[in-house]
């Protein structure tokens, strides 16, 4: 059995830690959050989209994520890509949707969400938007979700 001053000097301890990571990372104390502490030790996630219509049609992709970072619009060419990259907060579900256009249709869909993705495509979450909808590849290179236009739209 922990007496009770073992348990305060791990709370001492434990507390302390904490404290110095926020100051290692020199964030002002305002902007120190779970996600900020954990930058740098936790993995990097990447996402990959890349337009595969083919006959030159070019994709529109405009994502944010539910901390408020916007990438802006983004414009693929046919057979180009586009790519950016994050560090998942566990602690708060880490979700980023995109709107996705071209001549043919759009689709508004979360394209990654922690919970969800976390096993799928831990550090590299591969996209293709197709002539029938955006498609998701998992780590293995299976495609295992399909994002279906919704409507046709002028890009």
């Amino acid at each position: 059995m922990a007496s009770p001053n073992n348990k305060l000097a791990f709370f001492l301890i434990f507390s302390l830690t904490l404290t110095q990571l926020s100051i290692t990372h020199a964030t002002p104390i305002f902007e120190v959050t779970p996600h900020r502490i954990l930058k740098g030790w936790y993995p990097k996630t990447h996402i990959e989209i890349e337009n595969s219509l083919g006959n030159g049609l070019q994709a529109k992709v405009h994502c944010k994520n539910n901390f408020g970072a916007d990438k802006g619009e983004q414009v693929i060419n046919d057979g180009q890509s586009y790519q950016f990259g994050f560090t998942p907060n566990f602690l708060i579900n880490t979700e980023w949707k995109c709107d996705f256009r071209f001549s043919g249709g759009a689709v508004s869909t979360m394209i990654y969400g922690y919970a969800r993705d976390w096993k799928r495509c831990f550090k590299h979450c591969r996209y293709s938007i197709a002539k029938d909808g955006v498609h998701a590849y998992s780590t293995d290179a299976k495609d295992d979700l399909l994002f279906p236009w919704e409507k046709p739209t002028s890009a």
